[in-house]
């Protein structure tokens, strides 16, 4: 199994930063569609009380639910990249381009953050993203985030000294 095998490296900082911003705007777009169903279910006459309200109920909470499942999965990534670029072994020779490697993923993420908030700031969407506040909050911050990780696992990725 090569993926039993599979150690962290400085590509985690490009995947980790992807998921998360899928993550976001899947969890902003799927309130959005949770709240027009809810919507025309409210004024639908044959469904009963109980079902509405479980319906509304359950799209009041998802908000909420979902932007800590965000925060939780921003961090997970990161304990997991941090945690497995420990266990790899790598030359320091190699750290120069490292170095160079996160000056360009550095850029990438401004690019991504930059496209977060223009998705946010939609005029449609923009009344759902007002719900999430970790997730605005941590994707406005996503680009020095991602620095700092990306600085961290370098460290750990060189920081054992060539033990191959």
């Amino acid at each position: 199994m090569e993926i039993m095998r599979k150690k962290g490296s400085i590509q985690d900082m490009v995947f980790i930063p992807i998921v998360i911003l899928v993550l976001g705007i899947v969890s902003i777009a799927a309130f959005m569609a949770m709240s027009k169903i809810n919507d025309q279910m409210q004024s639908m006459d044959s469904l009963s009380g109980t079902t509405k309200h479980i319906m509304d109920q359950n799209t009041k909470n998802m908000p909420g639910t979902f932007d800590a499942v965000f925060a939780l999965s921003m961090f997970l990534l990161t304990l997991m990249a941090i945690i497995s670029g420990f266990f790899i072994r790598t030359h320091p020779a190699f750290f120069l381009v490292s170095i160079f490697l996160l000056a360009m993923i550095a850029g990438a993420n401004a690019i991504l953050s930059n496209a977060f908030e223009s998705f946010t700031n939609d005029s449609e969407i923009v009344t759902y993203s007002a719900d999430f506040p970790m997730t605005t909050s941590l994707m406005g911050k996503y680009p020095i985030i991602i620095l700092v990780l990306s600085i961290l696992l370098a460290i750990f990725l060189y920081s054992r000294g060539g033990e191959i």
